[in-house]
């Protein structure tokens, strides 16, 4: 929550300031970009923690002694995985297809940002389930997307019924 947090403010900063002030476009772009760098840092500090995290997961399944409640738990953890990785896939192909590509030949130049990202994130899911999404890829790049995420929606499904399987089978045969 707190990775996609700070993406989220940052883009509710920059969508509402865009109506702000005009007379300090210089000053405000100078300080969106001092921002930008700093937010870059930050993530970098971020990803220091992940093995401070990756061990308190652990540490937070060992104790817990129902066996409903640690699938319940890699089921949950596994769900925030796949939804964080749909929301970076959502921005790299909101990415992909803005100059020219699916935004422009559904339409969707003149709408706002959050209709952008809910069709984005809708399309990213849709590469990880059965589920239909309307969007398709309209050039190269988004198919090579395209294909890249469906391969890595192949690849983390395993891993998502692996990781569900061998908390099961580790609860059978305590």
């Amino acid at each position: 929550v707190l990775v996609v947090g700070v993406e989220w403010v940052l883009i509710i900063v920059l969508h509402f300031g865009e109506d702000s002030n005009r007379a300090g476009e210089g000053a405000g772009a100078a300080r969106m970009s001092r921002l930008s760098r700093m937010t870059r840092i930050f993530r970098i500090f971020r990803l220091m923690r992940l093995p401070k995290l990756r061990r308190l997961m652990y540490t937070a399944q060992g104790l817990i002694e129902s066996e409903v409640f640690t699938i319940a738990f890699v089921v949950c953890k596994n769900m925030f995985l796949v939804l964080l990785v749909n929301h970076a896939i959502a921005c790299i192909w909101f990415a992909a297809g803005e100059n020219g590509g699916w935004v422009d030949m559904y339409n969707f130049g003149d709408s706002d940002w959050d209709v952008h990202y809910l069709v984005s994130l809708q399309w990213a899911l849709a590469q990880f389930t059965p589920g239909a999404s309307n969007i398709q890829p309209t050039c190269v790049l988004e198919q090579f997307v395209g294909v890249t995420v469906l391969v890595l929606g192949m690849v983390l499904a395993t891993c998502f019924i692996s990781s569900i399987t061998s908390a099961m089978a580790s609860i059978w045969s305590a």
